[in-house]
Order: structure tokens, then sequence, then C-alpha cells
């Protein structure tokens, strides 16, 4: 189950120069394609005399969704090297967009791939990496006799109480990592039975106690 991902922590830039043009490359979090717009919106703003944004993303856990875009450089010089710097780093839910200010001679196409390529590494490096751990939700229902050994397992496991209501029963509303929650689930099964975990799976029951993942 995948419930983490590289990425990058904040906006972070860097400047690189060829031949008299200067690439601007800047380096953001993005969580959907309106977050990029916004962001190269905002760009074009500062640039406005810039000849071409070009930019690079990926986004999403599984990293299916992507776009290299060379806004008229020449096919495959500016998107895909772009992109690449994401690919190595092995990042998602990250662009990188590379602003371009034409300095009066050309580049060719191996120098564009170059330049654009080590913009957007310049840009990476500048900033700081991280992992993101995706959380799961479950929800403990059970008699207030059992209050007090859910709060020790929770405490103790390295479980985050999201919300707790209390009536004639107590409702816990737990998180913890995604991968792990049908694991903690099993735990505490055991630990409330007094029975070794490998005895435990979905379908056991314990007396006066509903478990529901929140998917």
């Amino acid at each position: 189950m995948l419930d983490s991902y590289l990425t990058i922590k904040d906006r972070s830039e860097a400047l690189f120069k060829e031949k008299s043009s200067k690439f601007f490359a800047y380096a953001v979090p993005v969580f959907g394609t309106e977050d990029l717009e916004t962001f190269i919106d905002a760009l074009k703003k500062q640039h406005p005399k810039a000849g071409h944004f070009c930019y690079a993303y990926y986004i999403g856990v599984d990293r299916q969704q992507y776009r290299a875009n060379d806004d008229g450089e020449p096919s495959g010089t500016a998107g895909k090297p772009i992109l690449g710097q994401l690919d190595k780093r092995n990042l998602t839910n990250c662009a990188v967009v590379v602003v371009r200010y034409f300095g009066g001679t050309k580049l060719g196409v191996s120098g564009l791939i170059s330049a654009y390529k080590e913009a957007a590494a310049l840009a990476l490096e500048s900033g700081q990496i991280i992992e993101r751990i995706i959380a799961g939700q479950f929800v403990i229902t059970a008699e207030m006799e059992y209050f007090g050994p859910l709060m020790h397992f929770t405490s103790t496991e390295g479980i985050r109480l999201i919300d707790s209501k209390f009536a004639d029963r107590a409702r816990l509303t737990c998180e913890t990592r995604k991968s792990q929650v049908e694991a903690k689930i099993k735990l505490l099964k055991a630990q409330l039975l007094e029975r070794p975990p490998q005895d435990i799976d979905e379908d056991t029951v314990v007396p006066g106690v509903q478990f529901e993942i929140i998917e």
C-alpha cells in the first residue's frame, strides 16, 4: 500500500545563465493543476517580458498524473528535461517552472536541453525534499469500561486521537499511518481479548467494541 511520497517542502528557486539567456527556475508543491495554473499566472506578472514559461509536474501518490510542457521551445527541449529532474528524485505533488529570457544567442537543441535540466536541478537542490506520510483513520465505539485501556493503547502505539465523544458509550476517531490501520486494530483486539495477535483476524469480535475503517 502506498502511504508515503517524496515532495518538496516549500517553494524554492534558482537562476541559471547560459550565453546571455537567463533561466529562472521555481520548484513548488502542487496538489492539483489549478495550483500550478495559479502559480504560473503569478510568474507571468512577475516576469512580463519573459519568452517562455516551461514546466513539468507529477501529481498523486502513484505519480500517474503528469505533464511536460515546452511552451513554444523546440519539442522535447524544455518540459522533458525538467520532468527528468522530478523523476530522478522520485518526486510527486511537485512542479518545476522555468522562465526563460532569451539573451540573443541561440543555444541549439542540446544547449536548451542542458540549460532547462540544469535550471530545474538547481531549483530542486535549493529546496528541501521531504517524505509525506498519508494517514488512515478508524473509529472505535466501545462501552465505557474500555475507555481506560483504549486511551492507554492509543498513547503507547503512537495513534493520534482526532475526536472523542462520550454518552453511554465512547466513540474515538483515531489516525495512524494508512498501511498500519488494520494491524493496529488487530493488535488492540488481541490486547482487549488477552489473546496472541496471531489468533486475531478481521472477523474477530470484541464484545462491547466495534471498529470502523474510514475509507
